[in-house]
């Protein structure tokens, strides 16, 4: 349990980190779509690892 939490921690970390970088790097239509998806990524990401904590 303790391992699939560092993992999704880790993925929603660095699909932030990614959306962030995406912000800076790609501006325009196509570097919002992805900066949009990997923010929505990371909020999954988010909700799993805080549903498996709770379980």
């Amino acid at each position: 349990m303790h391992t699939l939490h560092l993992a999704l921690t880790v993925l929603y970390m660095l699909c932030l980190a990614g959306a962030l970088t995406l912000t800076v790097l790609a501006p325009g239509r196509e570097g919002a779509k992805a900066t949009i998806t990997l923010a929505a990524s990371a909020l999954a990401f988010a909700f799993l690892d805080t549903w498996m904590r709770s379980s």
